[in-house]
Order: structure tokens, then sequence, then C-alpha cells
């Protein structure tokens, strides 16, 4: 997610996650069945931004760690859901259940491998995820229990040293 430095590449980085998730899903996700809340979206870039504020106030720090950053996008984009699966995609996978999630991952993801290009670090691959079945314990957290943007950068934060 290129810098994640305002609003407008956040935006271009959720937007980076949604084109994803239609590239690896292929199979069984069109462009048409992914509504956009466009709303929603700007929502969840207005709360990702007031978050990122109060940090700089409270912590009086110039810059924001990629696993913190990770960690409170995941948590607004979880919250307020800015894109829905049509019916179609709930008949061919569980995954259109927890579509939202998977783009917190995704959007998530893609802010570490950013930090992790500029370290000359491999990227962190979704399918590593899959492998170790921690993808659907992932997306089952991120829909079902109570999280923080804080507990999410923690996860990312490990994910990033094992990866």
């Amino acid at each position: 997610m290129p810098g994640c430095t305002s609003e407008s590449t956040t935006l271009h980085g959720i937007q980076i996650g949604i084109e994803q998730i239609l590239q690896d899903f292929k199979s069984f996700i069109r462009d048409s069945e992914l509504l956009r809340n466009h709303y929603r979206i700007n929502e969840v870039v207005s709360r990702y931004w007031m978050d990122v504020q109060r940090i700089h106030r409270w912590h009086k720090s110039d810059k924001i760690d990629c696993h913190k950053i990770a960690g409170y996008l995941t948590y607004w984009i979880c919250k307020i859901k800015p894109i829905e699966a049509a019916i179609p995609v709930f008949q061919k996978s569980p995954l259109g259940y927890m579509i939202n999630e998977l783009l917190a991952l995704y959007v998530g993801l893609g802010r570490i491998n950013e930090t992790r290009s500029i370290e000359g670090k491999p990227n962190v691959r979704i399918q590593h995820l899959i492998q170790d079945k921690f993808l659907s314990d992932f997306l089952y957290t991120l829909r079902y229990r109570c999280t923080t943007g804080d507990s999410l950068a923690l996860i990312y934060y490990f994910i990033d040293r094992t990866s």
C-alpha cells in the first residue's frame, strides 16, 4: 500500500486490496459480484486517519510502525464493512461471508509488504498463511471476536517476524 501518507493513498491501498482479492479468487468471485459502498470506504479512511492523528498527538512521534498501521486499517475495515459479496459468491465459498475480513487482511499485509520491500525482505504471501491454516482462524477472529487496532498490530508483528 503506497506510503499510507494521506487519505488518497489509503483509499488507493484499499482499492489494491479489492483488486488482489479479485485476482487471487477469480475462480469464484467476479468484479460484478463485489458491491463497494463508497460511503463506507471513505468512512474507513476517515476513522483510520483520526486514529493516526490521535497517535501522533498522544505519542508525539513522526512515524507510525507498519504493524500498527496494518492493525488499525484492519480494525476499521472489519468494523465498517465497506464491501459486500453478491449471493452467488456465498453459494460458491464460505469466504463470501468474510469478504471484508479478507479485504482487511490483504490491506494489512500490503502495508507490511511495502515496508518489507523497502528493507529488502521478501513479501508475506497470502498462500503461506493459507497453507498454515492461519487464514481461516484469523478471518474467524476478525469476524467474530473482539479485537482492537493494537491487538491486531501485535498479530501483524508476529506474521511479519515469522514470514
